[in-house]
């Protein structure tokens, strides 16, 4: 595919896959605040590019509904990294250092809200995925802090888009 043709037709190149079931992580009292969410294994070599795919962005959408009291300050904080694995059992996975090449195998963004505040945004984050096992998945965990009410709610979820392989496209 030369350079033109990639430009208009980019999605040629990725792969998307889900990366967990979307979760719903309520504050106080809450059994889902601050509980790591471990994703789906993906088979890197299982994909209509062939080869392993070398390269990754981990995307995580977040939507905040906060119903505390004026003067509260909640902070919803998401938390992510990426584990692999030579085989698919659970156990076997470890954290996968990686992120932006040389980065921390997680990454925290924060957003405070008050009184009823919303926040929809995304946290993303390269993967290069050039020495990692043949399969990956990404946990999250998102924390609610400062919550006064059950009703705070912070709803997660998130995608996979894979790019690269070590196998030339098909012609």
């Amino acid at each position: 595919m030369s350079n033109v043709a990639a430009i208009r037709d980019i999605g040629s190149l990725l792969a998307a896959r889900a990366a967990f079931d979307p979760v719903p992580v309520l504050a106080s009292g809450s059994t889902t605040n601050g509980v790591e969410v471990t994703g789906y294994i993906i088979d890197r070599q299982a994909d209509a590019f062939g080869g392993l795919l070398l390269s990754a962005k981990v995307i995580i959408q977040y939507t905040t509904v906060m119903a505390s009291t004026s003067g509260t300050t909640v902070n919803a904080i998401i938390t992510s990294n990426v584990q692999d694995s030579a085989t698919t059992a659970s156990t076997a996975f470890a954290d996968y250092d990686n992120i932006d090449e040389d980065g921390p195998a997680a990454v925290t963004v924060a957003g405070t809200t008050v009184n009823g505040g919303a926040v929809i945004d995304t946290l993303s984050y390269d993967m290069s995925l050039g020495g990692a096992a043949r399969y990956v998945r990404v946990q999250v965990t998102a924390t609610l802090a400062g919550s006064s009410t059950s009703a705070d709610l912070v709803n997660i979820a998130g995608v996979w888009v894979f790019a690269g392989s070590d196998q030339p496209p098909p012609a």
